[in-house]
């Protein structure tokens, strides 16, 4: 059975909401929550679990953040797969007495006006590949 987790924030059109649980599927739940306005550069993206080390396997990929080298061996999977990844570089900002540097790489898909999006094409992958493919749903925004 592919296990995901999709959480899904929207922009606010009013005040800030409390997050929303929803069992959607056996082992997929959808946590939903308003914050922020929406912008015009504003989107939904599919963010996709990374393994916590290099040679760890795919199907139990559970960390949303990782190496270069984990971030980019994910990516070459999907790729075979035919989506269309990119990896991101998520900085650490500095403090008061540390300074700012990369705090690792995350790995995304696609980029989505709604929240109406099949992240099941994400997971689909899964059979092909004789694993479960971690993924959840995000929103982009400012």
């Amino acid at each position: 059975m592919a296990v995901a987790t999709l959480v899904a924030t929207a922009p606010a059109t009013a005040a800030a909401s409390s997050p929303e649980t929803v069992n959607v599927a056996p082992g997929v739940t959808l946590t939903q929550f308003t914050v922020g306005a929406k912008d015009a550069d504003d989107f939904w993206t599919v963010h996709v679990y990374l393994p916590a080390t290099i040679d760890g396997p795919l199907n139990r990929a559970a960390t949303g953040l990782g190496s270069r080298e984990i971030a980019d061996r994910v990516t070459a999977a999907l790729r075979e797969k035919g989506f269309e990844p990119r990896v991101e570089q998520v900085d650490l900002p500095a403090f008061a007495d540390r300074p700012g540097g990369v705090l690792g790489w995350i790995v995304r898909v696609g980029r989505y006006a709604s929240a109406a999006v099949d992240v099941r094409g994400v997971r689909g992958a899964e059979p092909q590949m004789g694993t479960e493919r971690r993924a959840h749903l995000r929103w982009r925004g400012t």
